[in-house]
């Protein structure tokens, strides 16, 4: 069973990573591997889902984002799907050096919309059938009456 949320931050300068209990069991990665080193000395970018065109987005705008993605558990190399959002963090100048983010799990619910829309689709085309059915049905039975009248 997988924790549904956790947190991590960077900091720029100095280049730190840090994560809480929740994101370290969320993504399978001993958080005290994390401190003061960057994701590419700890196997990559994936390891904290940075996603260096957004993250330098949020660096050069300090605009907050909100966005899906896929992440890896990395014991496991399951794909999970997540809610990511992250903000700037700012000293006192304005100016943003590092970010926080929340994670939160939404495989479960990814999964229950794919097989909602599975159904949705079988649904209508079953509606469809049935009423292809019937039309067919009320022509085949006036046809004759028709006679009879």
């Amino acid at each position: 069973e997988f924790p549904r949320a956790g947190k991590f931050s960077v900091q720029e300068t100095p280049r730190e990573e840090t994560a809480g209990l929740l994101a370290e069991a969320l993504l399978g990665v001993d958080r005290s591997q994390w401190v003061g080193r960057s994701s590419a000395e700890l196997g990559g970018d994936d390891v904290l889902m940075l996603d260096p065109d957004r993250d330098r987005q949020l660096f050069e705008t300090g605009v907050a984002q909100t966005f899906e993605a896929s992440f890896i558990h990395r014991p496991t190399g399951e794909t999970r799907q997540g809610l990511f959002r992250k903000a700037p963090i700012t000293n006192a100048s304005g100016d943003v050096t590092g970010l926080v983010a929340n994670i939160v799990d939404i495989t479960d619910r990814t999964e229950m919309e794919l097989a909602l829309r599975r159904a949705t689709r079988h649904a209508q085309a079953a509606n469809s059938a049935k009423s292809e059915f019937l039309a067919n049905m009320s022509h085949e039975i006036r046809t004759p009456m028709n006679g009879v009248i």
